[in-house]
């Protein structure tokens, strides 16, 4: 049976068994007919040879294409191209924006710890896959470790024991005791006593501390006998340390050590090393207002710690101090004191007179590589005092920043070290090999996988063979060009009764095709063309 297709249902215009390509000189049509363009189509059934085909005829005037023909081809070619570009950009996107390769994480948590609180926020990056409640967990576990070790609260703790131990005698300790007590020893005798870790009986003399029972009344100064008798059972130099084996000693049976000044800014440094451990080096470990970052935040700036104004009132930020791989702690007589007589005690003991610090300083910040020496610098230049203080801080190069009150106003002092950090920013001042982790990366960079063929890439080199392959497509549509070999589809899997391929029949038409082609043309009266 043979098929035919007509245009307006009056005149045939190719039988489907002439299918053949061509492209006749516009000037040898004397009807002004011209076959522009034809396309092969068959149903999935797989018709044979007779099947019909769809053939566009359109009128050429003056050597041009008509508005339809013009029309017609501009559209598809147009949506070719759009479809092209859109799927081009698309994958441009998808393969190099940050959400191909995800999103870095913040984690935090926080719980109690040594008497306080500790928080921690760590920058967790896409590609890696850790557990919070195993990281929670495992810094619990630490601070732990630390507690047992350090504590005055825990009566079983080393500390506590070696309270209770005999003079003259080595009681064993752990190698982390052994090495706190070392580097609060050193600071002492930088200082000149000015720092001691002995202090505690004093501390309990002026009623504060959590083994002074609470009373209702006010609390009132001791007698001069009193701190005096106190005063000759303290002191740095009635206690040793060695740390082959670890161990602590003491000349006199009434020495006690305590290291609350120093043992929150080291259970930092131990968090933090415990991050770096891990190969997490973006974060913020504080304990009880004790800070150490690593690295950025998760926008790739610098960590803006808060320094405290000195308030008894109120809670507010005197200023900010960026950090990175950096330590900081403060120390203020603001928040735990009492009152007599209309004047201020505070909980921080000067060794060296028995009594509260009594000058105008009211806070000394200091910034550091870790927060265990941050923290007792901080203790040590607000019992300095304003004056004494800055000339040691400024002696030792120390990162500080000094708040007094003057003339019932809050006054800034900062050292020249703390002004080196502002003035030429923290990322210069970043050391590149950190103490406790000789690999920190100093910057959140983006993440990209090592490999060539990443996801992204690979969709995109995709995307850009075939955008070629339209864009030849619609090229040669445009162009009245035979189609390109292989770009007829479904059409390359289905052949004619002499077994041919469609789209080898469309590109390699038979040689009598343009005799047929040339009786079907003039057939075809000019009246009857649906475009004209």
């Amino acid at each position: 049976m043979q098929h035919s297709l007509s245009i307006g249902g009056k005149h045939p215009v190719f039988r489907a068994s002439d299918l053949c390509y061509f492209d006749p000189d516009p000037d040898s049509d004397p009807d002004g007919f011209n076959v522009a363009s034809k396309k092969p189509w068959a149903q999935d059934s797989g018709l044979g040879s007779q099947d019909s085909v769809f053939v566009m005829i359109v009128r050429r005037q003056l050597g041009s294409l008509s508005i339809t023909e013009w029309f017609g081809t501009s559209l598809r070619v147009g949506i070719v191209l759009l479809i092209g570009l859109a799927t081009f950009l698309g994958a441009v996107v998808a393969g190099f924006s940050p959400s191909a390769h995800g999103q870095d994480r913040l984690l935090t948590w926080h719980g109690p710890t040594m008497g306080t609180r500790y928080q921690v926020k760590l920058i967790l990056p896409a590609e890696v896959e850790v557990s919070k409640e195993d990281l929670a967990r495992d810094v619990d576990t630490t601070l732990g470790e630390i507690n047992g070790q350090m504590s005055t609260y825990l009566p079983d703790s080393e500390v506590s024991r070696f309270n209770r131990a005999e003079a003259d005698r080595w009681f064993d300790v752990s190698p982390e005791t052994a090495f706190v007590v070392q580097e609060a020893l050193r600071i002492s005798r930088q200082s000149e006593d000015a720092y001691d870790i002995t202090v505690g009986p004093l501390v309990r003399l002026w009623h504060f501390g959590h083994q002074v029972k609470k009373s209702s009344s006010p609390p009132t100064p001791p007698t001069a006998e009193a701190i005096e008798d106190v005063l000759r059972h303290i002191g740095s130099t009635k206690l040793q340390v060695r740390t082959d084996p670890p161990g602590l000693r003491k000349t006199d049976a009434k020495l006690e050590i305590d290291l609350s000044s120093i043992a929150k800014g080291y259970a930092v440094d131990r968090v933090a090393r415990l991050l770096d451990d891990r190969e997490l080096h973006n974060y913020m470990v504080e304990i009880g207002g004790e800070v150490r970052t690593g690295g950025v935040r998760g926008d790739g700036q610098p960590w803006q710690i808060g320094i405290e104004r000195p308030d008894d009132n109120q809670r507010m930020i005197q200023r900010l101090a960026p950090l990175g791989n950096q330590s900081v702690a403060t120390s203020g007589d603001y928040r735990i004191f009492f009152m007599n007589a209309g004047r201020r005690y505070s909980h921080l003991i000067d060794p060296r007179s028995g009594r509260p610090v009594a000058h105008s300083l009211a806070s000394a910040s200091v910034v550091a590589d870790n927060c265990m020496e941050a923290d007792a610098l901080a203790t040590t230049l607000l019992i300095l005092g304003p004056d004494q203080g800055a000339v040691w801080a400024r002696q030792h190069k120390i990162a500080a920043v000094f708040l007094f009150r003057r003339d019932g106003k809050i006054v800034e002092h900062t050292t020249p070290r703390f002004d080196q950090l502002s003035e030429k920013g923290i990322r210069n001042l970043l050391p590149k090999q950190p103490r406790s982790t000789p690999d920190r990366s100093p910057a959140l960079a983006p993440k990209v996988s090592t490999s060539f063929f990443t996801p992204g890439l690979t969709l995109l080199l995709t995307v850009i063979v075939v955008a070629i392959s339209l864009f030849g497509m619609a090229a040669g549509l445009l162009l009245n060009k035979r189609c390109l070999r292989g770009s007829c589809g479904g059409l390359a899997g289905l052949h004619d009764a002499d077994g041919h391929v469609r789209c080898d029949a469309c590109t390699h038409p038979a040689p009598d095709c343009q005799g047929q082609a040339d009786r079907d043309r003039k057939s075809v009266r000019p009246n009857s063309s649906p475009f004209r």
